[in-house]
Order: structure tokens, then C-alpha cells, then sequence
């Protein structure tokens, strides 16, 4: 007699196996029993990158019976990255109109411009969470029609004047706040927005992105922003996997930080980059990785021979000092990781260009 097995099991096994969208394609036709689990596994959140991949997206939507309902039901979350054209966005976001998590991380022109030819689109959608990464600086005039703001609760936006060209009061229902760049190459308006930031009644996460830790750390310090809502977190990294798992984390871990009853370093509340790929690592039931391997800074310097002649410009590795990042622990002396704690690398210049 053969074992039964639940098909609830079957189905976690295969999942945790399911690492691209090319196991799950595969997986979809194994049996009608697998069928709507990883249809939805497949679907219901999508990464799209490049003008190439969205076009094979419509035609294959298309393809299907009844597509515009099973755009409508089925896809909650859309990642449009890369070279991507307006029109074909606008083609998709105006089949997919159940979408409430979108990132637009595109570089083509018509969004670099404005999003005034998103503005029906987004509007129709139900969106409560949005990550631009599209280099344009939204202003009180920009939005002034874009009705989609004022229902967002999650935002991340990689503006650093942000709040100096648009009034909070745009966001009513703003609950959770991401701002990345060189958020304090101008302190006192800075400090301004931060504190209006902070009396708005309904936010709870303000999370500062930036790839200067430590000055922004002082910063903090400085003028007295001990709030637990803010917290320090990486510039440049993504917690999407190409079935859009982790699509959440970065809020997930911005939340759990501010929680915590004390600050996790020094007197502020941060994480670094091994905290957010370690858990898309933990998402994708994927090994972990060092932090020394992640948790550094590529910088040039000038190394000096013993004789004070020889001067050589190669990359180095800068780490930095962090709280105890509760995704990865290395079980290394915590002091490898302290600030100025250089390892310079043989080989040319080339090899370590960023």
C-alpha cells in the first residue's frame, strides 16, 4: 500500500523547491491537483524586467480565456523594472486592476518626466503600497490630481527632497515612510521635515535609507530625534525575488525594528543589507549569507608601501558597525565589523568598479 500524503504537504515541498518563475511554469502542469496552487504561486505577484519580458507577459496573458477577469482576480503585486515603455505599462496596469503593491523602478523617459500618463491608470488602482525609483522629483503641483496618494499607506521614494516640495497633508492614510539619497546633504530643512514627518497622526515607520550610516546616525543624534518610528536602514537593496516573495520584507523588517523597547545601536534603531538578503534568503528557503559579506562599502583609496614612495589606488572593502542583525549571525568578534575596518583586495581597479 502506498503512503498517503497530504496534498498540503506536497504542495509545501514543492514550493520550498520553487526558486524562478521557471520551476513554477514547469510545476503548473505536473497534475490538476497542483494546478490553481501554483497558478497562483506563478500570478499573484509579478516581477517583470524590460520592455522584452512585459510584451511576452500580454501575449501570454492573452492567450488565456477570460484574461481580463484573471488579470483582475488573480495578480495583487507587480515589480516593473527596467527599460520598459510607457505605453506597454500603461497596457498591462490596465489589465491588471486588483494590483495593491507596486514598484516602478523604470528608466525609460515618460516616467522620468512626470507620472501624468500613469495618473488614470494608477488611479483605478487599489494601491496601499508604492516604491518609486524613477529619479523625479513629485511636487504639490504633480500630484495635485494623482488621487492615488492620498490612499497610500506604505511609500518608499527615492527623493530626498521629497517633503520639501510636497505637503504631508497629501497623505492622509500614510502609515509607513521610506526616503533614500542624501537625505542630509542639507540638515536644518532636513530636521524640519523630519519633525513634520513625525507629528502626522498617522505614521508609524519612518524609515531613512541612505549609504551613509553612520553620518546620518550623528545627525540623529544630534538634534534629538530619538524617536523609536525611525529607523536606519540600506540604500540600494531590493527584497523581491522573481515570484515576488519578500515583496513586504522591507516594511516587515522597518516594523520589527521600530518595536523593539530599546534601540538596537547606540541611541537609533537600524538594520543593515545582510538583514534584508538574508530574509529573502529565508523567503526562498535559501542559505544564508555572511554579513562580512554584505555589509560593506566599495571606496577607492591610496595605499601607502612602507618606504612613503610607493602608492598604489586600489578599491578597499569599509565596513561598518551595526546592531545585531537578528537575520545572520556569523559568529565572528564583533569588532571585524567596526567602521574604518578596511580589506583591500589584490588585482586591478577593474575588478571592484561599482
Amino acid at each position: 500500500m502506498q503512503p498517503y500524503i497530504p496534498l498540503e504537504i506536497i504542495m509545501k515541498i514543492l514550493t520550498l523547491g520553487t526558486r524562478l518563475r521557471e520551476d513554477a511554469a514547469s510545476w503548473i502542469v505536473l497534475s490538476k491537483r497542483t494546478y490553481t496552487w501554483f497558478e497562483r504561486l506563478l500570478y499573484g505577484r509579478i516581477v517583470i524586467v524590460g520592455e522584452r519580458q512585459a510584451s511576452q507577459f500580454l501575449r501570454c496573458l492573452r492567450l488565456r480565456q477570460m484574461h481580463e477577469e484573471f488579470a483582475r482576480t488573480s495578480i495583487n503585486a507587480m515589480f516593473l523594472h527596467g527599460d520598459i515603455q510607457g505605453t506597454t505599462m500603461i497596457e498591462i496596469l490596465s489589465l491588471c486592476t486588483g494590483i495593491s503593491n507596486l514598484a516602478l523602478a523604470s528608466n525609460t523617459d515618460p516616467v522620468h518626466k512626470n507620472l501624468s500618463f500613469l495618473q488614470p491608470v494608477l488611479d483605478a488602482l487599489p494601491l496601499t503600497a508604492l516604491h518609486l525609483q524613477i529619479g523625479f522629483t513629485l511636487t504639490d503641483s504633480s500630484i495635485a490630481n494623482v488621487n492615488v496618494f492620498s490612499r497610500l499607506t506604505h511609500l518608499d521614494i527615492d527623493d530626498h527632497d521629497f517633503f520639501q516640495h510636497v505637503r504631508i497633508e497629501s497623505f492622509p492614510r500614510l502609515t509607513h515612510l521610506a526616503l533614500w539619497g542624501d537625505l542630509i546633504r542639507r540638515e536644518n530643512k532636513m530636521a524640519s521635515s523630519i519633525q513634520r514627518l513625525l507629528n502626522h497622526p498617522t505614521m508609524q515607520v519612518i524609515l531613512l535609507r541612505s549609504e551613509d550610516h553612520g553620518r546620518l546616525a550623528d545627525f540623529l543624534e544630534e538634534h534629538a530625534f530619538n524617536d523609536p518610528r525611525i529607523v536606519i536602514g540600506p540604500e540600494k537593496q531590493y527584497s523581491w525575488d522573481f515570484l515576488g516573495r519578500g515583496y513586504m520584507l522591507l516594511w516587515e523588517i522597518a516594523e520589527a525594528k521600530a518595536k523593539i523597547l530599546e534601540p538596537n545601536h547606540n541611541k537609533h534603531r537600524c538594520f543593515p543589507p545582510s538583514t534584508i538578503v538574508n530574509g529573502l534568503h529565508q523567503c526562498m528557503d535559501i542559505e544564508s549569507v555572511r554579513r562580512r559579506d554584505v555589509n560593506f562599502q566599495l571606496t577607492r583609496c591610496i595605499v601607502i608601501g612602507r618606504d612613503m614612495n610607493d602608492r598604489t589606488s586600489r578599491m578597499c572593502r569599509v565596513f561598518h558597525r551595526y546592531g545585531p542583525d537578528d537575520w545572520s549571525d556569523d559568529d565572528e568578534d564583533d569588532d571585524s565589523m567596526s567602521s574604518g575596518d578596511s580589506d583591500s583586495h589584490d588585482g586591478s581597479d577593474e575588478e571592484y568598479s561599482t
